[in-house]
């Protein structure tokens, strides 16, 4: 998935919650974009840059069906934070 965020003029904020089956409040402002099982075959949820410049990896361990949560604080222009909320698949 491919998420459009202000990159190289402003700090993109991530954060990245696991869901033990109690819930997770995330920023109730934001707009979820993604809500949906994945794959991760390596077990490593990864967020870059599309140039290659940065990149940031979570080793997430576990099972490799999650579902995912992503919401974003501007789904219409540019985003400057980004939540993920990972849940394994039962």
């Amino acid at each position: 998935m491919i998420l459009r965020a202000q990159a190289q003029t402003v700090l993109i904020k991530v954060r990245l919650f696991r869901d033990h089956g109690e819930g997770v409040a995330t920023d109730s402002s934001f707009t979820t974009v993604l809500d949906q099982t994945l794959y991760l075959a390596d077990r490593r949820f990864a967020v870059g840059d599309v140039l290659g410049e940065s990149r940031f990896v979570k080793y997430i361990g576990g099972p490799q069906r999650w579902h995912a949560r992503i919401s974003v604080d501007d789904p219409d222009g540019y985003a400057h934070a980004i939540d993920v909320v990972l849940r394994p698949e039962s």
